[in-house]
């Protein structure tokens, strides 16, 4: 199989691919129910456009609890 990175193609083999495949699938498997309950807040909890404050507090306040740092506040509601 190849595919492309930095514009070189890279070669790698059936086995590698479908072990990668298997990882990708067991990791959306493991987050396939917080995905849907996060889903199913913001839903729950519709924003106008342009008004989406507490949706913006929610991804923020979501994306620190896996210690990531969201850079708030940009263009007034992201």
């Amino acid at each position: 199989l190849l595919w492309k990175q930095n514009s070189t193609f890279v070669r790698t083999g059936i086995k590698k691919t479908m072990i990668l495949l298997e990882k990708i699938k067991q990791l959306s498997d493991s987050f396939a129910h917080e995905t849907v309950q996060y889903r199913r807040y913001l839903h729950s909890h519709p924003e106008l456009s342009y008004e989406e404050f507490e949706t913006a507090k929610y991804v923020a306040n979501q994306l620190k609890s896996y210690g990531i740092s969201p850079q708030e506040g940009v263009a007034g509601t992201g």
